[in-house]
């Protein structure tokens, strides 16, 4: 039977989920307070064909309990687990290397309008005509804090990047996550002092649906940290199956 762990990496904020497999897998699945939605995959990992241990990274999860089900032909496997987000995080889904946990989240403001036409006839000649509609997204504003300058830049070159981004919010602001793109943004002296200024990040936003792109890459793993752990080629090569799999940690050979 196939089998599921999962953990958690609260530095990095996301869930990992270990598959052994003894049938195909087919799709994996998670459940939390923002929807069901399937897991972001790398390009080629699912269908899983084979008896190899599957590991996938969920950077997308909410804070909170997070179901998971993984469909094979044989049936479903589930489990379920609580990741607990002790800041905001915010980053590029498909790209979680460009991801960070900031200090808060300031100024946040919502608006939508609704898309209804009205036609309101003359004075005493009856009601007025509504062609019902749906609204708009959520848009609005955020003030991003950071604890310095080098923090507010790394999030202001996130929002450079000009990929759709994913807030995740902890508990306390449960129904806030939401996959965004920046309109405007800009860096702000949010206090100064003699000899230290702290720094803020603003950005103007418009709310819009999950990207569909495969996983690329992952958070925590970098080129220094490759480097650090194999001091040939020949050696990563040996502990990889794939290119993909160097992009993300996907060691064969550990």
């Amino acid at each position: 039977m196939t089998t599921l762990v999962l953990t958690t990496d609260p530095a990095n904020g996301y869930v990992r989920l270990t598959i052994t497999p003894t049938e195909n897998v087919t799709r994996v699945t998670r459940t939390d307070v923002n929807g069901t939605a399937d897991v972001r995959t790398m390009t080629g990992q699912l269908p899983h064909t084979d008896a190899s241990v599957l590991t996938l990274d969920d950077y997308e999860a909410s804070h909170g309990t997070a179901r998971y089900a993984v469909t094979t032909t044989a049936g479903t496997v589930r489990g379920t687990i609580v990741l607990a987000l002790s800041a905001p995080w915010l980053g590029t889904p498909e790209n979680p290397q460009y991801s960070t946990a900031v200090p808060s989240v300031l100024d946040y403001s919502a608006s939508g309008e609704t898309r209804s036409i009205v036609h309101e006839p003359e004075y005493g000649l009856g009601d007025p005509i509504v062609i019902v509609r749906g609204s708009t997204p959520r848009r609005g504003s955020l003030r991003v804090g950071a604890r310095d300058y080098a923090e507010a830049l790394k999030v202001f070159r996130i929002f450079q990047r000009g990929q759709t981004m994913l807030l995740r919010q902890p508990g306390q602001h449960a129904g806030m996550d939401m996959y965004f793109i920046a309109t405007s943004y800009e860096i702000v002296t949010a206090a100064a002092w003699a000899e230290h200024s702290v720094f803020d990040v603003t950005c103007t936003y418009l709310e819009v649906g999950r990207p569909a792109g495969a996983l690329s890459g992952a958070l925590g793993w970098t080129w220094a940290a490759l480097e650090a752990a194999y001091p040939t080629w020949a050696d990563v090569e040996a502990a990889y199956a794939t290119w993909g799999d160097v992009r993300t940690d996907r060691r064969t050979n550990p």
